[in-house]
């Protein structure tokens, strides 16, 4: 059974659009596919007083080995003159994200934690092959992310972004990109959640040379997740909604409540002339909680696009 704190570690990555971290794990290298398999995803068409617009549930991080560009997609994205997303960086803003995410002068995570604490983090580097030395000058959230892309790269993921792709090809065909959400405040929302309690917590629960093992269950769900996505599989979707609701003091403040926020912009983009299509990762659309419900709940119709 997945604690607490791996239920939160699964959810930041998996439903924070955007990595703000610097890395220090190799993310893997992309197999030599001839043939990409296609992954299907999930899309919608919303409808209402003769206008309409498009919902696409992205995946991020991704195993590359998909093709993410389906039939569906490429339709959509012909008659899309606006896209929306979670945040679009720029490279000023990234730079500031990690920038902020290091300690200054001369201190490090060391003066947050007690002796057992710092061993442990140690012993996980070791077992990961992180370097001790360049992981304890980063701030909590950023050595939580570097932990979680571990368990990620052991699940065939990426920290490539299907949101990522959707802005390139959007960026390329001189369309526009408008943002959901900002870059200060998905960094508040990850140092809230994976912030110094959780990483205390991560490295109280560790038993030395275990982490992966310990993460296993991380692994095999986010596998999981990412076999669903690629199937179109709605049920694998609306299950890992509940696991996370199961967490309630993450999953307000990362689902339920954004998802409020994106439907209030949601509908504010519906009423311009031009056709928009709002992609955001797939875990917002799903439960009585989500953008689908919500929308239709205040009298669009949307219809699931197979």
């Amino acid at each position: 059974m997945l604690s607490k704190n791996r239920k939160r570690i699964i959810a930041s990555m998996l439903i924070v659009g955007s990595f703000f971290t610097t890395l220090l794990v190799g993310c893997g290298k992309e197999k030599e596919v001839e043939v990409k398999p296609e992954a299907k995803g999930f899309q919608w068409e919303v409808k209402k007083d003769d206008k309409k617009m498009y919902l696409i549930g992205t995946m991020h991080p991704i195993n590359t080995d998909y093709e993410y560009f389906s039939s569906n997609i490429n339709k959509i994205m012909e008659e899309t003159d606006v896209l929306g997303v979670e945040v679009d960086l720029t490279q000023e803003e990234m730079l500031k994200a990690n920038a902020d995410g290091v300690y200054s002068g001369s201190a490090t995570i060391e003066d947050e934690l007690n002796d057992k604490q710092i061993e442990n983090l140690k012993s996980i580097c070791k077992e990961t092959g992180i370097e001790y030395d360049k992981l304890k000058i980063l701030k909590p959230h950023m050595i939580v992310n570097n932990l979680q892309a571990v368990l990620y790269n052991r699940a065939e993921l990426s920290m490539d972004t299907f949101d990522g792709m959707l802005m390139e090809k959007t960026k390329n065909d001189k369309k526009k990109v408008v943002q959901l959400e900002s870059m200060e405040f998905q960094m508040k929302l990850l140092d809230k959640v994976n912030g110094i309690n959780s990483l205390k917590q991560l490295l109280d629960e560790h038993k030395d040379g275990k982490f992966i093992e310990s993460g296993k269950e991380v692994i095999d769900y986010s596998k999981g997740l990412m076999e669903g996505y690629a199937k179109g599989d709605a049920k694998v979707m609306e299950d890992a909604v509940k696991l996370q609701k199961e967490n309630p003091e993450s999953y307000k403040p990362m689902i339920k409540d954004r998802n409020v926020e994106m439907v209030k912009k949601i509908e504010g983009y519906f009423k311009e002339d031009e056709t928009y299509t709002i992609a955001v990762g797939a875990l917002h659309f799903f439960g009585d909680d989500g953008i689908v419900k919500l929308m239709e709940n205040k009298g669009y119709t949307v219809t699931r696009m197979e």
